[in-house]
């Protein structure tokens, strides 16, 4: 099963938000990401 997970990144009660998704592969050991790109902060 693949599973998305999304995120409304922005200020509270802001008019403006950004909507983060990851994408998740759910196998029997564990989930696996799919997608690449690098969410940590540098």
């Amino acid at each position: 099963m693949v599973v998305c997970i999304e995120s409304p990144i922005g200020e509270q009660d802001g008019p403006e938000c950004v909507k983060l998704e990851t994408q998740a592969l759910i196998t029997r050991s564990g989930p696996v990401r799919l997608d690449s790109f690098p969410w940590g902060l540098t």
